[in-house]
C-alpha cells in the first residue's frame, strides 16, 4: 500500500510539474551556469551553446556524478530520452528520434570521444569516471561527420587540467558484491606541461537479482510477456570485472601551438552471459580489450583554430563456448578504427568558417573454432570500409547575433574491400561510391531569452563490404550458408527536419525547449533470400518518423540569487508516428523503438556540503519479434510473431555529503522501487541496487 500511495504521489508531482512547465517556460539542466557560457566541442571547435540552431543537450560533471551509471549507456537512457538495447553481458546500443538502436553491426548514432571516433560499437564499455561533459546532438549530421550520423551524434569530452595538481581517490561497495576503486589526478607540471590520469577498477562478484514490482499496471498479456517465474529471482551468469584507464599529456609549445597525447585502455575479463534469463541459448563468457591512441596538434590565434589529429583504436573480443573449466575460445572478433582529421576554423568578423578533410577506416577480422584445436570458417570474411571526406561549415551571424545561420556540406568517397580469410571459401573484391550530404540551420532570437530554431540535414550509412562485394560461405549447426554481395547496393539514406522554440532566463530560473522533428529513412538494407543457392542483400525497406521533444526545468534557487539550487526538470521524446515498410509490404510499427521516453526529477545543492538528486525514467511500449516463442517458456505467447512490451517506471536516488576537510560520503540507490523491467526481451535488468562510497578530494 505504501508503494502504491508513493507511486501515485510521485506521478502527481511529475505531471503537475510538466503541466506547469508547458505554460511557464523554464531553465537549463546546468542551474549554476548561464546558458551563454556553455561551450559545445563536437565540431572540434568551441561553439557557444546559444549560437547553434541544432537540437543539442549538454550534461556536465555534476550530472555525470549524480546519475547512477556504469557506462555511457546507463547515463544516456536516464537523461537524454533515447532508445536503448541493453544486455546484462556488457553489450548495448542507443537510438534517437525513431532510428532503431540496432543497425546491422553498428548504430545509427555516432559516438565520439573528444571529437574523434570512440573505437567501439559497444557503448557499455565506455565509462564516465574521467568525463567532463557529454553533448547529445539530435538530427542528421553526415554533413560534418560522414557515415552513421543519421539519428545524431554523442560527443564525450574529457578534461584538460591546468594549474595546481589535484584529483580524487575513492572506494565503492554495493549490492551483488559490487566493488570499485576510483582515482584521478591532473594539473600542470611546470609552465609548459600538463596532464590528466584516471583509472577505475571494479567487479560484480555475485549474480544480480531481478526486480519484484511494476509501478504501472500490466495487462494479462503484459504479465505473460514479463513471465511468471522472473520476479525477484537470481539472473545467473551476470558477473564481470573490468578496468578503465586514460592518460593525457599536454605540451604548450608556445602561445599559439600545443600538442596533446591521449591514451585510453579498457579491459573486461570473465564477463559472464546466460543467453537470456532462462538460458535457452546456452551460457558463455567473453573478454574485451580496447586500446586507443590519438595525438591532437592545435594552433589557436585570434582568428584561426587549426587542429590535426591522427588516431588509432583496437578492440578485441574473445568469446568462450561455455562457462566451465574446460571451455575454449570459439570466436575471436577484432575491430580496428583509424584515420586522421585536419581542419581549420577561421573567424571573419562575426562569421565563422570550418573547412577540413578526414580519413576514417574500419577494419574487421574474426576467427572461429569448432573445438580447442579445430579452426573453422568465421561468420563473414575480413573486410575494411574506408571513407575520405571533405567538409565545409559556415556560421553566419547578423543583427547583433539575433539571426544566425549555419550551413555546410560534406563530400565522401567510400572504398570497401574484402580480404582473404582463413578457412573460408569466398571471392575477394572491392567496391566504391561517393556521397554528398548538406545541412542548414537557422535561428532567430526574438528577445534576449526567447528564440526560434530550425534545421534540415541528410545522412547516410555505408554498407559493410561483404554486403556489396565478393561472396563467402560458412558451416554451422544450422548447415552451410552461402552469401553473395550485391554490387548495386547503395548506402542507407535519411533526412531530418526539425523546428522548435526555447526560452532561457537564468534570473528567473526558467528554461524550456519544445522541438518538432520529421525524418525519412530509405534504402534500408535487408537480406535478399530470393536466390536459390545463396543469400544476398538489397535496398528494400523505408521508414518514417516524426514526433516532439520537450525539455524543461525550474530552479527555485533563483529566488535567493542561487544561494542554493533546487531544480525540477524533465526531458521527454514523444513519437507521433514511427512506421517501417518492409520489402514493399504495408507500413507497420517499428521494432525496438519506444513511442515515449522520458526522464524527470529534482536535484538539490547547497554548494557547500550536500548534493541530492531524485531521478526517474519512463520507458514506453516497444515492439519486438517473439524469438522466445519457439521455446515454450511463456504460456499463451508461442503463436505470436511480435510482442508489444509494457511500459516501465524506474526511480533512482543519489546523494553526497562532504565531511571534515575533503572527505565525501556518497550513496546511490538504483531502481528504488525494485521495478522488474527489460531493455531487450528476456534480458531483465537489475532490481534494487544500493551502493555506498567514500571519496577523498585533494
Amino acid at each position: 500500500m505504501f508503494i502504491m500511495n508513493l507511486k501515485n504521489a510521485l506521478l502527481t508531482i511529475f505531471f503537475t510539474s510538466v503541466s506547469y512547465f508547458v505554460f511557464a517556460q523554464q531553465n537549463d539542466t546546468l542551474p549554476r551556469i548561464d546558458i551563454e557560457e556553455v561551450r559545445i566541442n563536437a565540431f572540434r571547435v568551441n561553439y557557444n551553446f546559444s549560437d547553434l540552431p541544432h537540437k543539442v543537450e549538454v550534461y556536465n560533471s555534476q550530472d555525470l556524478s549524480q546519475i547512477p551509471s556504469e557506462s555511457i549507456t546507463d547515463f544516456l537512457k536516464k537523461t537524454a530520452s533515447i532508445d536503448v538495447l541493453q544486455y546484462p553481458s556488457m553489450r548495448s546500443q542507443v537510438g534517437m528520434r525513431g532510428f532503431s538502436p540496432s543497425a546491422h553491426n553498428r548504430s545509427y548514432t555516432m559516438m565520439l570521444i573528444d571529437g574523434l571516433p570512440s573505437g567501439t560499437e559497444n557503448l557499455s564499455t565506455i565509462g564516465l569516471k574521467s568525463v567532463e561533459q557529454v553533448e547529445v546532438m539530435k538530427g542528421s549530421f553526415s554533413s560534418f561527420f560522414g557515415s552513421d550520423a543519421m539519428a545524431g551524434v554523442i560527443n564525450i569530452i574529457t578534461p584538460r587540467s591546468k594549474g595546481k595538481i589535484g584529483g580524487s581517490a575513492g572506494l565503492e561497495y554495493g549490492s551483488f558484491q559490487t566493488k570499485k576503486a576510483i582515482g584521478k589526478i591532473g594539473g600542470s607540471l611546470g609552465s609548459d606541461w600538463n596532464f590528466d590520469f584516471s583509472a577505475n577498477v571494479g567487479q560484480q562478484s555475485k549474480d544480480y537479482r531481478t526486480g519484484s514490482n511494476n509501478l504501472l499496471k500490466l495487462s494479462d498479456i503484459e504479465e505473460s510477456i514479463i513471465g511468471e517465474d522472473t520476479r525477484a529471482k537470481q539472473f545467473e551468469n551476470t558477473t564481470y570485472q573490468k578496468l578503465n584507464s586514460s592518460l593525457r599529456v599536454g605540451h604548450e609549445i608556445n602561445n599559439e601551438w600545443q600538442i596533446h597525447s591521449y591514451t585510453k585502455l579498457f579491459i573486461a575479463d570473465d564477463v559472464s552471459a546466460n543467453g537470456n534469463f532462462w538460458g535457452v541459448y546456452g551460457d558463455m563468457k567473453k573478454d574485451i580489450d580496447r586500446w586507443s591512441q590519438s595525438i591532437h596538434v592545435e594552433r589557436e590565434t585570434d582568428n584561426h583554430s587549426l587542429k590535426i589529429a591522427p588516431y588509432f583504436n583496437n578492440e578485441q573480443e574473445l568469446y568462450y563456448n561455455e562457462i566451465s573449466d574446460s571451455n575454449f575460445v570459439d570466436l575471436d572478433k577484432d575491430f580496428k578504427e583509424y584515420g586522421f582529421i585536419a581542419q581549420n576554423a577561421l573567424k571573419i568578423g562575426d562569421h565563422e568558417l570550418i573547412a577540413g578533410v578526414d580519413n576514417h577506416s574500419r577494419r574487421y577480422s574474426n576467427k572461429r573454432w569448432e573445438d580447442d584445436n579445430s579452426p573453422t570458417a568465421p561468420y563473414n570474411p575480413d573486410y575494411r570500409n574506408m571513407a575520405t571526406g571533405i567538409f565545409l561549415q559556415t556560421k553566419l551571424s547578423f543583427l547583433d547575433d539575433k539571426f544566425i545561420a549555419v550551413a555546410g556540406g560534406r563530400f565522401d568517397h567510400v572504398f570497401m574491400e574484402l580480404f582473404e580469410t582463413d578457412h573460408m571459401e569466398h571471392e575477394t573484391g572491392d567496391e566504391q561510391y561517393t556521397s554528398f550530404n548538406p545541412k542548414l540551420g537557422i535561428q532567430y532570437s526574438m528577445t534576449e531569452n526567447f528564440r526560434i530554431h530550425s534545421s534540415y540535414g541528410t545522412a547516410f550509412m555505408t554498407p559493410d563490404a561483404f554486403q556489396k562485394a565478393g561472396s563467402y560461405s560458412y558451416t554451422s549447426s544450422f548447415g552451410t550458408t552461402n552469401y553473395k554481395g550485391n554490387p548495386d547496393l547503395v548506402p542507407e539514406q535519411a533526412y531530418t527536419f526539425d523546428a522548435g522554440i526555447d526560452y532561457n532566463n537564468r534570473s528567473l530560473g526558467l528554461s524550456s525547449d519544445l522541438t518538432y522533428f520529421y525524418s525519412r529513412h530509405y534504402d534500408m538494407i535487408i537480406r535478399d533470400r530470393s536466390h536459390e543457392d545463396y543469400t544476398s542483400f538489397k535496398n528494400a525497406n523505408k521508414a518514417k518518423m516524426h514526433g516532439i521533444e520537450f525539455r524543461a526545468s525550474y530552479d527555485l534557487g533563483a529566488i535567493s540569487g542561487y544561494d542554493y539550487s533546487l531544480n525540477i526538470y524533465t526531458n521527454l521524446t514523444h513519437l507521433l508516428d514511427a512506421k517501417i515498410q518492409e520489402d514493399q509490404e504495408e507500413y507497420e510499427n517499428m521494432k525496438e523503438v519506444r513511442k515515449n521516453n522520458a526522464s524527470f526529477g529534482i536535484e538539490y545543492h547547497d554548494f557547500e556540503k550536500i548534493n541530492l538528486r531524485f531521478n526517474s525514467r519512463f520507458i514506453g511500449n516497444r515492439y519486438e519479434d517473439n524469438w522466445l516463442g519457439r521455446y515454450d517458456i511463456r504460456s499463451g505467447l508461442d503463436d505470436m510473431d511480435r510482442l508489444k512490451h509494457p511500459r516501465f517506471m524506474v526511480f533512482d536516488f543519489s546523494g553526497t555529503y562532504t565531511l571534515y576537510k575533503n572527505y565525501e560520503l556518497g550513496i546511490k540507490i538504483e531502481n528504488i522501487f525494485d521495478e522488474l523491467y527489460t531493455e531487450r526481451d528476456g534480458y531483465y535488468m537489475p532490481g534494487r541496487r544500493i551502493t555506498g562510497s567514500l571519496t577523498y578530494n585533494f
